[in-house]
């Protein structure tokens, strides 16, 4: 019996004020199929994740095939959309933070809106002691159990970056998105970041990390799905996308991929920035 895809996008094209975004692409992740969605900022790739969690809608398609599939499905309640595939993002970290409510609450208290889809916690959501106990559990697979009780407002980009992915796994989703992971973290607090996030994938959650910075090309990532001006530019292994030839292309730049410390990264040459 075939599998069905975890994502699975057939020509989806996505038009907004006249322009196109996104121009007929097709793609597919299965579940445990760790990716890597890569390209240059305007490439497309916010407006990928937003197609991928039905915050926006292709065109329509006369073609059999529904231009946009999640776990086999092309309508959502994006509320359970949300509880299936784990999503992080800045834009969620900004929304935690700029709002009042959301900003007092615990990181215990944030993990738990996640069983409710929601950034708040009110009279009809109730919150149980399995609910405390399950978010204690998520908070130590984070490694930030002694932030517990701490507000969120008090905790580093870093810190609430973890609270969040913890909210996320509350809901023991099929897969975790994960939007520019590192931004705004310094140098070490990415690495340790980035550590916790393998340590996810061994563990058995899918991740699909969308992202400009080569540096979250992460040893556990089985396929790179290259972007460019809204179309697949490229996909396949990191061996085969991930090369200085096919960054250059990517890029219209002259850029060299190096390795180090078990991580690629890309170099400018300053004085040749175009091919």
């Amino acid at each position: 019996m075939p599998t069905i895809p975890l994502v699975e996008l057939c020509e989806a094209s996505v038009v907004k004020n006249g322009c196109t975004i996104l121009d007929r692409v097709s793609l597919r992740i299965d579940a445990g199929q760790h990716t890597l969605v890569f390209g240059p900022n305007g490439c497309g790739k916010t407006s990928l994740l937003k197609l991928l969690t039905f915050q926006d809608y292709p065109l329509w398609s006369p073609a059999d095939t529904p231009p946009v599939r999640v776990l086999g499905e092309s309508r959502w309640d994006v509320t359970e959309l949300r509880k299936s595939l784990g999503i992080v993002s800045g834009d969620l970290t900004s929304k935690f933070l700029n709002d009042y409510g959301s900003a007092q609450l615990t990181a215990t208290e944030a993990v738990i809106t996640g069983y409710y889809a929601s950034r708040e916690l009110y009279d009809w959501t109730p919150v149980t002691d399995e609910m405390r106990q399950a978010a204690s559990v998520a908070l130590a697979r984070m490694h930030i159990a002694p932030l517990a009780d701490a507000p969120i407002e008090w905790l580093s980009t870093g810190e609430l970056r973890r609270v969040l992915i913890a909210r996320a796994l509350i809901n023991h989703p099929r897969a975790l998105i994960l939007d520019e992971p590192t931004s705004g973290l310094d140098v070490v607090a990415a690495h340790e970041f980035l550590q916790s996030i393998e340590q996810l994938a061994a563990q058995g959650v899918t991740l699909i990390l969308v992202t400009h910075h080569l540096e979250e090309l992460l040893p556990c990532i089985q396929q790179v799905i290259l972007l460019q001006a809204g179309r697949v530019f490229a996909a396949g292994s990191p061996e085969k996308c991930c090369t200085t030839e096919r960054l250059r292309q990517l890029f219209g730049q002259n850029v060299t991929v190096e390795e180090s410390f078990g991580r690629r990264h890309l170099k400018f040459d300053p004085d040749r920035l175009t091919i």
